[in-house]
């Protein structure tokens, strides 16, 4: 068995699967993601800000609901229930 045949799809009559092992040439890989990439920036920086929005308006909401001796951001010895404070 050469390495021709090693990698080759079995002959059972089936069209062979594509695999990404044509991937491995960085210069067929780079021109594909030269390709892909216009299409796929866009949606990345749509995502980023509502990602970024999300966990803004989360924040917000949080420290406007939670008084700021109950978050876990205080100081243990403030935090109510916690029994050190005299």
């Amino acid at each position: 068995m050469d390495a021709s045949t090693a990698i080759a799809a079995p002959q059972t009559g089936q069209p062979a699967r594509r695999n990404l092992h044509r991937f491995a040439n960085p210069g067929r890989f780079l021109r594909i993601a030269a390709r892909v990439q216009p299409f796929l920036t866009i949606p990345a920086i749509l995502l980023t800000a509502i990602g970024i929005g999300s966990f803004a308006l989360v924040l917000v909401a949080e420290q406007i609901a939670t008084p700021w001796r109950s978050r876990a951001t205080a100081p243990a010895w403030l935090r109510p229930g916690s029994g050190s404070a005299s």
